[in-house]
């Protein structure tokens, strides 16, 4: 539970941080991709919330109860549309982004313990970006295994009260475990990384729950994709240096 409090209030670590260091120009161009996939994302399930009504209701035989069912099926379906855009919104930050992400996380960072990567001119933008899209694809498809049964059980009266909080509690850990790998890629592969995200699962969920709810506003939108990775490196570059010092193992290369 500790490391749950520890993802929550790193977002406030972070803003520090990237005042300190004067890192503010890394917001313009994340801040304005994520808002214009927003948009895109919200005006798709705008304009077909009405077609997916008629559509659903033109199977039920009866005339009576037409209307109910129009309505009842335009919102199943904007929920259900609702949650998968909030998984592939996540899931393109982190392939599309990766370029402007990694070299953050990596000056936040050499700003806490010196660190500095020789990666020998083979960290290239597009290499960052199929690095990303291997995590992306590794990580969705555990997310959509365990959301998508628990999106049925939402047809049952009263299990929303239950499903909702749950599902969202799913979607903050891998939300967060996405964050995680723009620090995990300076020291592991993608295996040992999905296994070091396991092993910090609550930190992942505390900062995963601040992204979400950022993505309920423009202005969060903006923001959450630069801050949420800011925070989680200042947080687990503290815990995994901390870790390595406890157990007298050599440090990565410094310079």
């Amino acid at each position: 539970m500790k490391d749950l409090f520890t993802g929550v209030f790193s977002y406030f670590k972070a803003i520090k941080i990237i005042h300190r260091k004067r890192l503010w120009g890394y917001f313009l161009i994340p801040g304005l991709v994520s808002v214009a996939l927003f948009l895109l994302l919200g005006t798709t399930i705008w304009f077909t919330f009405n077609g997916m009504g008629d559509w659903v209701s033109s199977l039920w035989p009866w005339e009576r109860g037409k209307g109910i069912i129009d309505i009842t099926g335009g919102i199943i379906y904007s929920l259900l549309l609702v949650g998968l855009s909030a998984i592939l919104f996540r899931y393109i930050i982190i392939i599309i982004m990766g370029p402007f992400l990694s070299p953050l996380s990596e000056k936040i960072e050499h700003s806490i313990n010196g660190k500095k990567y020789d990666f020998s001119g083979t960290r290239s933008n597009a290499k960052i970006m199929w690095r990303g899209l291997v995590m992306a694809l590794s990580l969705i498809f555990f997310e959509l295994l365990f959301t998508l049964p628990l999106y049925l059980f939402l047809l049952i009266p009263g299990a929303a009260f239950i499903i909702t909080p749950l599902i969202f509690i799913i979607q903050a850990y891998y939300a967060g475990r996405g964050n995680m790998d723009f620090i995990f890629e300076r020291r592991y592969g993608v295996r040992e990384s999905l296994g070091m995200g396991r092993k910090n699962k609550w930190l992942a969920i505390g900062n995963g729950l601040v992204y979400l709810l950022m993505m309920l506003s423009i202005i969060g939108v903006f923001f959450a994709p630069i801050l949420s990775v800011a925070g989680m490196t200042v947080e687990l570059i503290n815990k995994l240096d901390g870790q390595q010092i406890a157990e007298n193992e050599p440090l990565l290369s410094e310079g």
